[in-house]
């Protein structure tokens, strides 16, 4: 088939399944988003950023396509580079999820006060679902003085620069941060796990992949990636 007969079928295709979206969804009109379709060819992470250019978008989402032991081996090429190149937030939801609403969305952080701007987008997502904001660190080798005081500096500033009376700080103790954060994703009670893609250099990147990299592949909850450095408020 040439691209036309392509891009017309796929396009047909959308539009029926955003109409059983719209005609599924039980919620009032006032509270549903209006729905649209575009269909184009080319590589998906330049498609979502020329959205992002065009039109007013500050969430993108994808799905994880695969379950269980196959996206723990692999990590799709599409979701990699949505994750090094998307220039907004980006929420991966893994195959296995039901749609429910957050009642505890929790922030993985290495304390960095460039994490912030992140924590107040998230503040104001969880207050749109009255839901609790669990900020968490994982201490990896040990709590000496110098963690410890970093860590009380770090809460002292949630407690001073976030508004948001649902918002909670807890260290979870594993020997890395991704086991850390797959045992909160079991244990904790959350609904999503979000964080920030800081791209290592590229050899590293290539052999091992970011921590939000690593996580997509892990978890079984809705994974929000912040790029490093956004400062716009996701709502």
């Amino acid at each position: 088939m040439d691209y036309d007969s392509v891009i017309s079928k796929s396009k047909r295709a959308l539009k029926d399944f955003a109409h059983l979206i719209v005609d599924s969804n039980g919620l009032p009109d006032k509270a549903f988003p209006k729905v649209s379709v575009k269909v184009k060819v080319g590589d998906i992470s330049d498609l979502v950023r020329e959205a992002v250019l065009t039109t007013e978008v500050n969430l993108a989402v994808m799905g994880l396509s695969g379950a269980g032991d196959m996206r723990r081996f692999f990590l799709g090429s599409s979701t990699r580079d949505m994750i090094d190149a998307a220039q907004l937030p980006l929420m991966l939801i893994p195959k296995t999820v039901k749609f429910s609403p957050f009642t505890k969305i929790a922030f993985a952080t290495d304390l960095s006060t460039a994490d912030f701007e992140a924590i107040q987008s998230l503040a104001v997502l969880a207050s749109a679902s009255n839901a609790e904001l669990l900020i968490v660190h994982v201490v990896e080798n040990g709590m000496g003085p110098e963690r410890t005081g970093k860590i009380n500096d770090f809460i002292a500033r949630l407690r001073t620069d976030i508004n948001y009376d649902k918002i909670y700080y807890k260290n979870v103790y594993n020997k890395d941060v991704e086991g850390g954060l797959e045992w909160l994703s079991e244990h904790g009670q959350i609904d999503c796990l979000s964080m920030i893609h800081r791209p290592h250099d590229f050899l590293d990147g290539v052999l091992k992949g970011s921590h939000s990299q690593k996580m997509a592949r892990l978890t079984e909850l809705p994974l929000l990636v912040f790029p490093q450095g956004h400062k716009d408020v996701v709502s």
